[in-house]
């Protein structure tokens, strides 16, 4: 059985690491890794990828290599390319069964299946075990196959119907379950490229603008073993940049101590640079001095705005000034600090979004700038016309016009904000291509992960509970 997956990447930042996660999780079940064929398509491609003319080609090779199934992993950036590209496999060759995940899948669910017959399988949240088992049952000897047999999420076809399972309560405990895409070979970035590596699941955040938000789970790790593993992969295939790609490091002092442990126990000469997101208004002296053990390239946060009825909007708690200040020095004891701020946020006026990139770069701050995105789902999305949004669904839904900023204001924003710091190497900005801005404005590219939790830290506390009874103590001997 020959199954083919769909991977797009631009260098590091949008390596997906969904299907990879897949394929590595089916070749751990023994009746899969010795009969079944697993190819990854990597397709390297400028993000976003519907400005590239590159459907055709994505689908033709889909087709001459005529799988028994084609897999493919819907983020906003490769959403539009990918279901143009599924539409013309399936004209071509009806016979080669698509199955989807991702973000955007896990938002539209059965919409997204009425909408696109061409899709036999939609998983509805992790995909790991339901298309672990989806394989299973597709190697079965029997003429009608029972998908009832697939746990987890997955909706599939019936005739003219689309049934199936949408909710999934992941396991619980360690995620090693999953496989490595490391260790597997499934990562293929050249050396020096910007590596992602996920070793924690789940967030305790409720951003009404993420496409997970509605997937509220406990948070849970991979164990020490597995990372160390990955961070040796690393040094050995001559890597020297890992982007941790976890929701926060500092929820809690117990886990980042654990995980900063095992860093310097498996990367003793310090030849990796690491990159992270902390929670500003979490951060404490005492996690700095964890911290800082660690190389890091960048320690990032996010203020996405500060403005506060923007915040409310965007499931964020109020903007706290001197918490957010004390935070940014705390950071300075370890490197200069990146802050992402969002644009494009309802309330946001031209002459608001210039005075946030000047107070932070006054603070001395290097500052990662992206415009806001309304993916469908999305409680953001849902509620678009209230707050007065244009929304681009041929640019990954970003945010063209709020109702107190049209688009060429917006526009003329931006190309001066870029005159302010760029040239000073203090600004990143990414996703603004549909502005046609020009210049050193397309240059960037910021690796952060913002994300804000929508309550202090007795709600956090309660959701890390299971993730808090994963932590335990980690002596790994060095090299």
């Amino acid at each position: 059985m020959q199954l083919h997956h769909v991977n797009v990447y631009d260098g590091g930042m949008h390596f997906g690491l969904g299907v990879p996660f897949l394929i590595s999780h089916a070749l751990s079940r023994e009746k899969l890794r010795d009969s079944v064929n697993f190819e990854q398509i990597d397709w390297f491609l400028k993000v976003p990828g519907e400005r590239n003319p590159q459907v055709e080609e994505i689908a033709s090779k889909v087709i001459q290599s005529n799988p028994l199934l084609a897999g493919f992993s819907l983020q906003p950036w490769s959403y539009n390319l990918f279901i143009s590209a599924i539409k013309i496999i399936k004209e071509s060759s009806p016979g080669i069964f698509i199955a989807v995940g991702g973000p955007n899948a896990v938002l539209l669910t059965s919409k997204l299946m009425k909408e696109v017959p061409q899709i036999d399988f939609l998983f509805t949240g992790e995909g790991e075990i339901p298309f672990g088992d989806l394989i299973e049952v597709l190697l079965e000897n029997k003429k009608k196959k029972d998908y009832s047999q697939v746990r987890g999420g997955m909706l599939w076809r019936e005739g003219k119907n689309v049934i199936g399972k949408k909710n999934f309560k992941p396991p619980e405990g360690l995620l090693d379950y999953c496989g490595s895409p490391a260790t597997e070979g499934l990562i293929r970035l050249p050396a020096g490229g910007n590596l992602s590596f996920e070793w924690t699941r789940g967030c305790p955040n409720r951003c009404s603008y993420c496409s997970w938000s509605r997937k509220r789970h406990a948070m849970r790790r991979f164990s020490p073993e597995y990372i160390r593993r990955d961070i040796l992969w690393a040094i050995e295939k001559n890597y020297d940049k890992i982007m941790i790609c976890d929701s926060a490091l500092n929820y809690s002092d117990i886990l980042l101590e654990d995980l900063c442990n095992i860093i310097i126990n498996s990367d003793s000469e310090g030849k990796i640079s690491f990159s992270g997101f902390v929670q500003y208004y979490l951060l404490t002296l005492e996690q700095v001095r964890i911290l800082e053990k660690v190389r890091w390239l960048r320690l990032m946060t996010g203020l996405q705005t500060d403005d506060n009825e923007g915040l409310k909007i965007l499931g964020r708690p109020p903007f706290d000034k001197s918490q957010f200040e004390s935070a940014i020095e705390l950071l300075k004891k370890i490197s200069i600090p990146y802050v992402d701020i969002m644009t494009g946020v309802p309330g946001d006026t031209p002459n608001k979004i210039k005075k946030r990139v000047e107070y932070l770069l006054g603070l001395g701050c290097k500052v990662s700038m992206f415009p806001l995105l309304a993916t469908p789902g999305t409680t953001i999305w849902n509620n678009r016309k209230k707050f007065g949004l244009l929304v681009d669904p041929e640019y990954q839904y970003v945010v063209k016009e709020t109702a107190t900023m049209k688009f060429d204001d917006y526009r003329r924003t931006i190309q001066e904000i870029v005159s302010m710091g760029v040239s000073k190497n203090l600004l990143e900005i990414s996703g603004y291509d549909f502005m046609d801005i020009g210049g050193e404005g397309k240059k960037v590219v910021s690796d952060g992960n913002g994300v804000f939790p929508d309550d202090k830290r007795e709600k956090i506390e309660l959701l890390l509970k299971d993730f808090k009874n994963l932590s335990r103590e980690v002596e790994i001997e060095k090299g």
